[in-house]
């Protein structure tokens, strides 16, 4: 019986020691996780989007009179961020939280950035960028990580997580009242 007790005892841990070993995210330690943004001048100033947080909620913005952007490092700092998460303020839906934390998982190796050629698609139809974003603890910032964009130009991240990345946010986007692509 002992012997029994033992090797469950051993094989528990296995099992939690390689969820840790090979990636398995149980917590997101950031708040926000991944942006869409639209923005036209064309006809006066069209500025609206969203952001999905750490618990899967998909939180609108429109016009907002501020809004911080990252610097040219595309970096964010956390105070800056949390200023443009308060004007985000309407809830637009709740993803399932394991496809957030499955999604969240690819952002590292989408974050290994490889652009498409920048293609010009139209005229006066604004432009609809999604992001993602990698949190660094010890900086207090966050790395904004370039997806994509379609409008006015269209341009791609073309590493294979930040295609799944943009096909998973388009879907979600679709859902809402403020996607445009």
């Amino acid at each position: 019986m002992k012997k029994y007790l033992v090797v469950i005892i051993v094989l528990m841990g296995i099992m939690n020691a390689c969820t840790k070993e090979f990636g398995g995210v149980k917590e997101i330690p950031q708040k926000v996780v991944f942006e869409y943004r639209y923005l036209n001048n064309a006809f006066g100033q069209q500025f609206h989007g969203w952001i999905i947080n750490d618990q899967g909620a998909v939180l609108g913005y429109e016009n907002p009179e501020i809004w911080k952007f990252v610097n040219d490092e595309q970096f964010i700092s956390e105070q800056n961020m949390e200023e443009n998460y308060a004007k985000a303020d309407t809830v637009l839906l709740e993803i399932n939280y394991d496809d957030l934390v499955d999604n969240y998982s690819l952002i590292d190796k989408a974050s290994q950035v490889e652009l498409s050629e920048i293609e010009p698609t139209g005229i006066d139809m604004g432009t609809g960028v999604l992001y993602c974003y990698l949190w660094d603890k010890e900086s207090r910032m966050y790395r904004q990580v370039f997806l994509g964009m379609n409008g006015n130009y269209r341009q791609r991240n073309t590493k294979k997580a930040a295609k799944e990345l943009t096909e998973w946010l388009s879907d979600i986007g679709r859902k809402t009242d403020r996607f445009v692509w």
